[in-house]
């Protein structure tokens, strides 16, 4: 299951997903199959990434163009990989998060 895939199941079940530093908050957790809860732990940091992300929109997007680009295997699953470990470090940078607050959200891309 894709970081996109794994988002909309569980916006489909009704889960709210939130991120508190660096761990993954969710409720309800009864609508949660160990499958899912496996997914969580396995893309982690993408999804604190996208949920901590200034343009959370767009982190989005960026995430589901990797996701078409690998299963397609347009891109090479190495390169996609990373292009989705940089995307974490960028969104974990004090500068990205500082130059987002006065900056329009289409002037940095993740």
């Amino acid at each position: 299951m894709t970081v996109s895939q794994l988002i909309v199941e569980l916006s489909q079940r009704g889960v709210r997903i939130e991120a508190a530093d660096d761990k993954l908050r969710y409720n309800p957790q009864s609508s949660l199959t160990p499958e899912l809860v496996e997914a969580l732990r396995r893309h982690k940091q993408t999804i604190l990434a996208v949920l901590q992300s200034p343009d959370v929109e767009l982190a989005i997007a960026w995430q589901s163009a990797l996701d078409h680009l690998e299963t397609t295997g347009e891109l090479p699953g190495e390169l996609v990989t990373a292009c989705r470990r940089a995307a974490v470090q960028r969104a974990e940078s004090p500068q990205y998060h500082a130059t987002k607050r006065h900056s329009p959200s289409r002037d940095h891309p993740l």
